[in-house]
């Protein structure tokens, strides 16, 4: 191997080494944007593993409190019943109007403190839809979806 080759070999490394240093640090510092964006998508893909991603007792969807419906349900199999329908029929509601997960666009950390987080994305319509998520004892549970009122 020549001495150029070597050099060129060293420095494609540290660059290398750099860029996944930087994608580390820039996914790392954003994790209540990753959870809101993969709650979501979850939810849009009918995805039944976000349940538990979700406190139920308090969620709100779109101004309904489906928190005060879920813990009225007398029983745990009615309960997990109301998150499979739920997620499914969000689902059903997307692919109804032919929606794509690629119409969110700009999503962005809008506010956190040691508490609760808020995620914004906006749809290519102009619409902003923001994502509440509760970080109580470091467990990130989405608490609410709603869009923003102009």
């Amino acid at each position: 191997m020549k001495k150029e080759d070597a050099r060129f070999f060293a420095y494609l490394g540290i660059v290398v080494a750099v860029v996944i240093i930087v994608a580390f640090f820039l996914t790392i510092g954003e994790p209540d944007l990753s959870f809101g964006r993969s709650v979501f998508y979850g939810l849009i893909k009918g995805n039944e593993s976000v349940k538990k991603l979700i406190d139920w007792d308090s969620f709100k969807a779109i101004g309904q409190d489906l928190g005060a419906n879920y813990s009225k349900l007398p029983s745990a199999r009615e309960k997990e019943w109301y998150k499979k329908s739920f997620i499914i029929n969000c689902s059903l509601g997307f692919q109804s109007v032919k929606g794509l997960p690629g119409s969110f666009i700009n999503w962005r950390l809008r506010r956190s403190d040691n508490q609760t987080a808020v995620v914004a994305t906006d749809t290519v319509g102009g619409s902003t839809l923001l994502l509440t998520i509760s970080k109580k004892d470091k467990n990130r549970k989405l608490v609410s979806i709603e869009w923003e009122k102009k």
